[in-house]
C-alpha cells in the first residue's frame, strides 16, 4: 500500500503555498525596522536631576553659598557639584543612574 497525502481544510482557511524566500526576507526586514528603534531607546542611559535646599536644623535658616558635592558611593569620585544660592537652594543636573551620597560644606 502506498502512502496517501490528504489535507483537512477548515472553514475560513485555504491551502496556500509556503512563503517564498523573498516574502520571508521582507517580513524579517520589516520586523527589524519596527524593533530597531525600541532597541536603540533601551540603550540610552537615563539622566536625572537632584535639587534641594540646605537649612540649619535649630532655626531652619537657609545655608547660603554652601558647596554641595555629589559623590559616587562605590568609587568615591566626585560626580557633580554646585553652590547654594542666597536661599540655600541648589540644583545638580545630568546625573546618571547610580548610588550616591550628598555632602556639603558651609560657604
Amino acid at each position: 500500500m502506498g502512502e496517501q497525502e490528504f489535507f483537512v481544510l477548515l472553514p475560513g482557511f485555504h491551502k496556500y503555498p509556503p512563503f517564498s524566500n523573498f516574502m520571508t526576507r521582507s517580513i524579517l526586514v520589516m520586523l527589524g525596522l519596527v524593533l530597531l528603534p525600541a532597541l536603540v531607546i533601551a540603550q540610552i542611559k537615563p539622566i536625572g536631576i537632584i535639587q534641594g535646599k540646605i537649612i540649619e536644623n535649630p532655626d531652619r535658616t537657609p545655608v547660603e553659598y554652601a558647596n554641595v558635592a555629589l559623590i559616587d558611593t562605590f568609587t568615591g569620585k566626585l560626580i557633580n557639584g554646585a553652590v547654594t544660592d542666597s536661599a540655600g537652594s541648589f540644583r545638580l543636573s545630568d546625573i546618571p543612574n547610580g548610588v550616591y551620597f550628598l555632602e556639603y560644606s558651609p560657604g
